[in-house]
């Protein structure tokens, strides 16, 4: 019996429970095998040779070909190469030529073969797979881990104290820093997914830092506390649905999975990441606008002046440290939803219902803004509220994102600028 033609399983299936952290960290560090000698957190590197997406490995091998080549005349011969795997592999393909009919419509055919495994399985393409060694960044990655771990956990007391981080935050240190899967990746590997020096994979439950960041003139400290960080915020996690034998994190800080590798709210979840991670390196958990700190740290710097200005627009109505509160709180058995109940009240208070989702538009724009033009194109949709003597809200505020500019509205021409006026 064919799978189409094959019966629905007619048995109760289990639905999807809310689970506890503990039970989802337990299930996903016993999968990869991971806790169970000192530092078997700490994994081999992962490089185009151990890359479990096929397609992604493929589409590393030209930046591989590029760090790897000593000479751009180098580079160009072997892309030359694996272009003549290619055109050998699709050799049928060439009777397109002289047929008139099928030239017009060669963008409509598609390729006879998938051309992509025989590159891969090309010794002279395996040879320079396998030739890539990063094992210096996994010595130095081992070297930096227990001054990092020790770093991490004062910092985050000292968080507790002032607190900006709820002290139950403390309880889930000591099984992060042993179970959380931590590796250098080759950056021909991350380059594949856009610029970037780490990240933190809800899926697999996995800190990546780039192999070369210290090469960037980053560290591997400052990484790994912002991708740790991601790790110990608040989740949401749950129990293997029909079908599944896999718990889940949908969950992470402000951010909510919406099909894989999609998250939304991701703005206002790495502006308050990363706030929290330059107040556990530096002890300042209460400076939001980067250029009134001292660190003169770069990373998400348009997220976290649009965080800023939205709480201090708000005339004190919206705490930092109920922002900070709530992204830590997790759901489910052992969770609670008083903080982040707490914050939507705050902000609800201060700009009405539906303002944390337009913060997060007015975040999107700060890609295409540059610093200097953050008041006039976005501060200036923040609408502050008005307060009387005893502090009470007369009038509420509100973010307007109904007459947002659009890519073609911040970059017109003069000529096209005066038309319109005319």
């Amino acid at each position: 019996m064919t799978n189409s033609e094959s019966q629905p399983n007619l048995s109760p299936q289990p639905e999807a429970r809310l689970a506890s952290r503990e039970a989802w960290q337990s299930e996903i560090a016993q999968r990869r095998h991971i806790g169970e000698v000192a530092l078997s957190n700490l994994q081999e590197p992962l490089t185009v040779r151990n890359l479990e997406d096929e397609a992604k490995a493929y589409d590393a091998v030209t930046n591989l070909v590029l760090a790897s080549s000593k000479t751009e005349e180098e580079a160009a011969a072997m892309m030359e190469y694996i272009e003549g795997i290619q055109k050998t592999a699709l050799g049928d393909r060439q009777a397109i030529t002289g047929n008139p009919f099928l030239e017009e419509n060669a963008d409509k055919i598609p390729p006879l073969i998938d051309t992509r495994p025989m590159v891969m399985a090309d010794p002279k393409v395996q040879e320079l797979i396998n030739s890539r060694d990063i094992s210096e960044s996994h010595q130095g990655l081992i070297e930096a881990w227990p001054h990092f771990r020790e770093a991490y956990v004062t910092g985050v007391k000292k968080g507790v104290e002032l607190g900006y981080i709820p002290e139950f935050v403390e309880d889930r240190l000591e099984a992060a820093l042993i179970k959380t899967s931590v590796r250098v990746t080759d950056s021909a590997v991350l380059d594949t997914y856009g610029p970037m020096s780490a990240y933190y994979r809800n899926d697999h439950d996995e800190i990546g830092v780039r192999h070369d960041v210290r090469e960037t003139g980053e560290n591997f400290q400052d990484n790994l506390t912002h991708e740790l960080t991601h790790k110990v915020s608040g989740g949401t996690f749950k129990t293997p649905e029909a079908g599944d034998t896999e718990f889940k994190r949908s969950r992470v800080g402000f951010s909510t999975e919406l099909k894989p590798e999609m998250l939304n709210r991701t703005g206002l979840n790495e502006a308050v990441t990363h706030h929290v991670t330059l107040g556990i390196l530096t002890g300042d958990f209460e400076t939001l606008d980067p250029d009134k700190r001292g660190d003169k740290d770069n990373t998400y710097v348009g997220y976290r002046k649009v965080l800023a200005e939205f709480i201090g627009r708000s005339q004190g109505l919206i705490d930092t440290k109920t922002v900070t509160n709530a992204f830590f709180e997790d759901a489910g058995p052992e969770g609670g939803i008083q903080s982040r109940r707490k914050l939507v009240q705050e902000v609800k208070q201060a700009y009405g219902p539906g303002a944390l989702n337009k913060l997060d538009k007015l975040m999107d724009l700060t890609d295409m803004v540059g610093n200097n033009r953050f008041g006039e194109v976005i501060f200036s949709h923040i609408h502050p509220p008005e307060l009387d003597e005893q502090g009470r809200v007369v009038k509420q505020g509100f973010i307007d994102t109904e007459n947002l500019p659009t890519f073609y509205d911040l970059y017109k021409t003069p000529q096209e600028t005066q038309g319109n006026v005319l």
